[in-house]
């Protein structure tokens, strides 16, 4: 039931990152420091014959059904067709971006 530890769930522990921010935001400023506690620090997910290397501080949607509806759609739209079966095995990083940041206008 909900809210009760289970055994049986299918699910691990790949990874543990710890990231300490003692300021008033939901988010850490990407500068602040964060300690691998546990596995390499990031985590490997499969969509779309695609492996995604998922960093910590990036954004990835979890709910793959969703992504790959998505990433479809997207694909329709484009006009790029499906492989012909053969699913190429390549990795992409996901990784949150340094924000340059802008001058402010004169």
């Amino acid at each position: 039931g909900h809210g009760r530890r289970s055994d049986s769930t299918p699910y691990r522990v790949v990874s543990a990152v710890l990231q300490l921010h003692g300021g008033m935001s939901e988010v850490a400023p990407l500068h602040t420091p964060s300690e691998v506690l546990l596995g390499p620090g990031y985590l490997h997910e499969k969509m779309h014959g695609l492996t995604f290397r998922v960093s910590p501080s990036a954004f990835f949607q979890i709910n793959i059904k969703a992504a790959e509806a998505l990433f479809a759609k997207a694909r329709a739209w484009a006009g790029i067709a499906d492989d012909d079966g053969k699913q190429q095995e390549e990795e992409v990083e996901v990784k949150k971006e340094k924000q340059e940041k802008k001058k402010p206008s004169r």
